[in-house]
């Protein structure tokens, strides 16, 4: 199961190297969403991430995606709304660069709709998945909070899990840290 990390919605302290200590445990995704930078300011963001951590960036820029050869795009729900037929140039370029192309699914309309079109699809909690889906992407959960029972998550067909939520909840790194830790390996002691 994927472990997946939005960046801090707002600025944090010694984030980027909580980042690499992060990579460096174990993270498989992390999704860079920056809404307050403009382009400029995302790009010197997104430098300051080791480079080899880059194929593990999802970005919700396709101007940092395509830069940084990121390892795929994130469709925002503004993005979603607007230009249908740009939005399918940028999917098949996506998929003809083998690179992930990602969307929240806010309801069950929103789920049965992007299963059609997106390689992975992040879901709220109160979104279930049933097994019968026809899907050959990833379903990640976004956890709310750190009581999750992992054999339920892998019993409802998700392939990962987002811990934003729980993550930035905390003031210390080191705690964030441990609490990835503890994550992780409740997680390989289930796989």
């Amino acid at each position: 199961m994927k472990i997946t990390l939005h960046t801090s919605p707002v600025e944090t302290e010694n984030e980027l190297c909580l980042i690499s200590e992060l990579f460096e445990a174990g993270l498989d995704y992390l999704y860079i969403q920056k809404p307050d930078l403009d382009d400029f300011s995302l790009v010197d963001f997104t430098e300051q991430i080791p480079e080899k951590y880059w194929e593990k960036c999802i970005a919700s820029s396709l101007i940092i995606t395509k830069e940084f050869d990121l390892a795929g795009y994130h469709f925002t729900q503004d993005i979603i709304s607007k230009n249908n037929l740009y939005n399918q140039k940028i999917l098949d370029w996506l998929h003809q660069n083998n690179k992930i192309s990602s969307v929240t699914a806010n309801s069950v309309k929103d789920l049965q709709e992007y299963i059609k079109s997106f390689k992975q699809i992040l879901l709220l909690p109160s979104i279930s998945v049933q097994k019968n889906l026809n899907y050959s992407g990833s379903f990640i959960l976004s956890a709310k909070d750190n009581k999750i029972n992992f054999k339920t998550v892998l019993k409802q067909n998700y392939n990962g899990i987002d811990i934003s939520d729980i993550l930035w909840q905390h003031d210390n790194s080191q705690d964030a840290i441990s609490q990835f830790i503890e994550l992780r390996t409740n997680l390989k002691h289930i796989d």
